[in-house]
């Protein structure tokens, strides 16, 4: 990582990451990534965005690929040129870009986490129609055979519909804000 050139990018370990933070105080992280592989000689380089305030205690690459194959350091001017030349991340330099971003990149997750993305950041833009379709979107899977696999997710959108319903904005961003600062702490990065 220390050989590696990542202009406007804090570096920790194996991750290079920047932050965008919307008006609320709600934070998408976005990086870089050097992963192992099954290869000693080789890695993978993982570029990804996440939404801090969804809550999850490790860094996620569900939203997002890999640069390249296998990489080997040897070919640090090659991997450099790699990164200096990825313009994807230059669509995405604040928060209301997320969503073209989410819609042209790929993602990993399940379906149910791919809506919770667009629900809470439309949310988080005070669009509660389409948030609102998201949420209900996740409550659909109420009738999935494995439903309890969704439960958590379920119960979140069940009580994001209930802020809604009761224009309790400020009561989802509050939730939102305080998983956000959950998820900072676990992933031991300063923001």
């Amino acid at each position: 990582m220390k050989m590696l050139s990542f202009p406007s990018y804090t570096k920790k370990g194996r991750l290079a990451y920047s932050v965008i933070e919307h008006e609320s105080g709600a934070k998408l992280l976005k990086g870089f990534y050097l992963d192992s592989s099954i290869n000693e000689d080789s890695f993978f380089l993982q570029y990804f965005v996440q939404s801090l305030f969804d809550p999850f205690p490790h860094l996620n690459f569900s939203l997002g690929n890999r640069l390249g194959g296998h990489l080997n350091p040897s070919e640090i001017d090659k991997i450099n040129n790699m990164i200096n030349s990825f313009k994807d991340f230059e669509r995405l330099t604040c928060f209301s870009d997320y969503i073209p971003f989410l819609n042209a990149h790929p993602y990993y997750g399940s379906d149910v986490s791919r809506l919770k993305c667009y629900a809470f950041h439309y949310y988080l833009q005070s669009d509660f129609e389409n948030s609102r379709i998201y949420f209900n979107k996740i409550l659909d899977f109420e009738t999935h055979p494995n439903s309890d696999w969704f439960e958590d997710d379920i119960n979140i959108a069940r009580e994001f519909v209930g802020f809604l319903d009761s224009y309790s904005y400020d009561k989802g961003r509050e939730k939102l804000l305080q998983w956000q600062k959950e998820t900072i702490r676990g992933l031991k990065i300063d923001i």
